[in-house]
């Protein structure tokens, strides 16, 4: 594969992932998403979603750079999937913390079930469209 060509599936994949990142980031914060930041009030929710989208998005990039040499498909996006999910749990407990749960009295538990509850749906429905996005990507 040329240079330009292997940048070129980089940065589509790149854009895929903070994409899906986006809506599922935002979509398990939608109860949460009109409140105001507890570290700070000018901030706001869809801000977050986009850097941590992006900050997803650029280390899924690297993460797929070094899973080339990996030629096991089932093993390769078993690590990509596990990679992708619980980077999108961590930025949903981040956010549920510090737009919801900072203004109530949540416990370690209580806000772990709520983002667990509020992720799940959103987690399977967007990682089977990373799956078949990755999928016709790689086909052509």
């Amino acid at each position: 594969m040329e240079k330009a060509e292997l940048k070129m599936k980089l940065l589509k994949i790149g854009f895929i992932v903070f994409t899906i990142s986006s809506f599922v980031i935002f979509i398990s914060g939608r109860e949460y998403s009109d409140s105001l930041s507890c570290s700070n009030v000018s901030r706001w929710f869809i801000w977050d979603t986009i850097i941590s989208s992006s900050i997803t998005s650029i280390l899924f990039v690297f993460l797929y750079k070094i899973l080339e040499k990996i030629k096991n498909k089932y093993i390769n996006l078993s690590i990509k999937l596990i990679f992708l999910n619980s980077n999108w749990f961590f930025w949903n407990y981040i956010l549920f913390i510090d737009y919801h749960a900072c203004w109530s009295t949540y416990t370690f538990e209580e806000a772990l079930f709520y983002v667990i509850f509020n992720s799940t749906v959103p987690l399977i429905l967007f990682s089977i469209l990373m799956i078949l996005g990755m999928k016709k990507l790689n086909q052509k």
